[in-house]
C-alpha cells in the first residue's frame, strides 16, 4: 500500500511536454504529489475545489507557466491576490519570458521565485524545498506611497570565482520604476532586467545569486548617503 503524500503541487502549464518534464523532475520525491492542469480558469475550479476537483487536495506551492489559454498567469496571480485564503498560496514561475517587464508584472503581483526556461533544475529543487519548509504565500499588494522616500540601492553579487557584479537602483518614491545601472562582470547575467522598482531589484538580485551560487551583498542608503540597511 503506498504511503500518502504528505505534500502537493498545483502545475498550471499548457504543454505536455514541459508538464512531463516536471512530473519526471518530482518523480524522486515519494512525499511529494503532482497536480497538473491546463490554464487558469481550470487552476481556478481547483482552488475552489469545483466540478472534477472536488475532492483534490489542496497544493502547498503552484508551479505556473504564464502564457496559457484562456485565463492567462498573470489573470490568474491577479486572482489570487482578490481572493483571499483561496489565493493564498506560494507561487513559482516557470516561463519562457525572460522580458523585465514580466519579471516586474510577477513581483508585483506577489510572486517569490520566477525562473526561465530552460530551467535550472538544480535551482528549482532548492527553491521548492525552501517554498514547501516556509509555506509562505503570495505577497499582497501594497499602495504606493505618495510622500519622498528616496534611497538608493546597491546590489552586489561575487562569484565563486572572486568576480563581482554591481546592480544600483536610485528611487524617489516607493514603487517608482527607475533604472538600474550594472558594473562588473555582467557576462554572467545576460539578458538581465534593465529596471523595474527597488524592491524588485533585491528580489531579482536574490534570484541570481541563488542561480549562480553567488553570495549577495545588499546596500541601502538614503538621500543623504547614510546606510539604512
Amino acid at each position: 500500500m503506498k504511503e500518502p503524500k504528505s505534500k502537493h503541487c498545483l502545475l498550471i502549464e499548457d504543454r505536455a511536454d514541459d508538464a512531463l518534464i516536471v512530473q519526471k523532475q518530482l518523480a524522486g520525491r515519494p512525499d511529494l504529489g503532482l497536480h497538473w492542469v491546463k490554464d487558469g480558469d481550470e487552476a481556478v475550479e481547483y482552488l475552489k475545489r469545483e466540478g472534477p476537483f472536488e475532492s483534490m487536495p489542496r497544493p502547498d506551492v503552484i508551479l505556473l507557466d504564464l502564457r496559457l489559454p484562456r485565463m492567462d498567469g498573470f489573470q490568474f496571480l491577479q486572482w489570487c491576490q482578490n481572493n483571499g485564503p483561496q489565493g493564498s498560496t506560494p507561487v513559482m514561475i516557470l516561463s519562457c519570458s525572460t522580458l523585465p517587464e514580466d519579471m516586474v508584472r510577477a513581483h508585483d503581483l506577489g510572486v517569490g521565485v520566477y525562473l526561465t526556461k530552460p530551467i535550472n533544475w538544480s535551482r528549482f529543487n532548492r527553491e521548492l524545498s525552501t517554498m514547501l519548509s516556509q509555506g509562505a504565500g503570495l505577497r499582497a499588494n501594497t499602495p504606493r506611497a505618495t510622500a519622498s522616500t528616496a534611497q538608493r540601492m546597491m546590489c552586489i553579487l561575487t562569484f565563486p570565482d572572486g568576480k563581482k557584479l554591481a546592480a544600483t537602483a536610485v528611487s524617489e518614491f516607493d514603487g517608482q520604476l527607475v533604472r538600474f545601472d550594472y558594473g562588473g562582470d555582467t557576462s554572467r547575467l545576460c539578458p538581465f532586467a534593465e529596471k523595474g522598482t527597488i524592491g524588485f531589484l533585491r528580489w531579482y538580485m536574490e534570484g541570481w545569486a541563488a542561480n549562480l551560487d553567488a553570495e549577495l551583498e545588499v546596500i541601502v542608503s538614503d538621500a543623504t548617503g547614510n546606510r539604512t540597511q
